[in-house]
């Protein structure tokens, strides 16, 4: 009996090592899941981090650029104020010039429209009547070239309003 209770209790000896042997093995495999979840995990936040780094790029970039667009934007509506300036300053001149030209009409209307002949007649002498032509012709000559700088000044108002309202429209069409 001291045999059999010596194998009874080697018996139970290997048992609890079998046992013992099983729960090492779990813990092995634990300890095994729990590294590769570890490594999983670093990897992980390498990608992590390495996102976050790629996001700090972009907003820096991003912040780049908007600096860059309120750049041009300041830089785009200074040359609309100066474009609006250079177009007011035109309009004056242009009524300006349609004034002068109104008055030249209104005097042509209320004394008329002399011929060569009646300013002839009507001088006391022949060096009078040359100074009256010669006047004349300078007379017409000025109304012809403020009639010429009118008509190009309107065209340059219609320009300069066409370029505002470009500019309002597209800013980054604005050529200086």
């Amino acid at each position: 009996s001291e045999a059999d209770s010596r194998t009874d209790s080697l018996a139970t000896y290997t048992n609890q090592l079998k046992e013992r042997e099983k729960e090492l093995k779990a813990l092995r495999t634990r300890i095994g899941n729990l590294r590769k979840q570890d490594t999983d995990l670093q990897q992980e936040e390498v990608g992590t981090l390495t996102q976050l780094q790629i996001l700090d790029k972009e907003v820096a970039l991003t912040e780049e650029l908007l600096r860059g667009l309120q750049e041009k934007k300041t830089h785009v509506e200074a040359q609309l104020e100066g474009i609006r300036a250079e177009h007011a300053g035109a309009k004056d001149l242009l009524d300006v010039r349609r004034e002068q030209l109104a008055r030249t009409l209104r005097a042509l209307y209320t004394r008329g429209a002399a011929n060569a002949a009646q300013v002839l007649l009507r001088t006391p002498s022949l060096r009078d009547a040359l100074t009256r032509v010669k006047y004349l012709n300078l007379v017409a000559r000025h109304n012809e070239r403020l009639l010429r700088d009118t008509r190009g000044q309107d065209i340059d108002a219609a320009c300069g309003q066409l370029r505002i309202r470009s500019a309002k429209r597209n800013p980054g069409t604005l050529s200086p």
